[in-house]
């Protein structure tokens, strides 16, 4: 174990975005380190919220990703873009679910 973490703390390096910013909020240097080190991205940045405004919320899920994507392709070693999602699963489905919205007969507005 002692191995593993040692690797994971050469190897990652978690960099703080703005995913609401058309940079991402990062400065030039950092930039271009980026691009001449990176190899994999994991993208897990969203917004989650169920109340954010719409526009706000396509502006870090879907723009944020998208510029981020874009960084990555610049990237002169880039092999794995990861986006992790953070959607709504159909857990009441098997085999195979499409990516699109079903009736369900679940009240999602419960008060917990």
């Amino acid at each position: 174990m002692r191995q593993f973490n040692k690797l994971i703390k050469e190897k990652i390096k978690p960099v703080p975005l703005d995913m609401m910013r058309v940079d991402l909020g990062i400065p030039p240097e950092v930039k271009t380190e980026l691009i001449q080190n990176v190899n994999i991205v994991i993208n897990c940045a969203a917004s989650v919220e169920l109340d954010t405004e719409l526009d706000r919320a396509v502006r870090i899920n879907v723009t944020g990703a998208h510029l981020l994507l874009i960084l990555a392709e610049e990237c002169k070693n880039m092999q794995v873009f990861c986006h992790v999602s953070t959607a709504y699963t159909n857990a009441d489905r098997s085999g195979y679910v499409e990516e699109r919205m079903y009736n369900s007969d679940t009240n999602w507005m419960n008060e917990y």
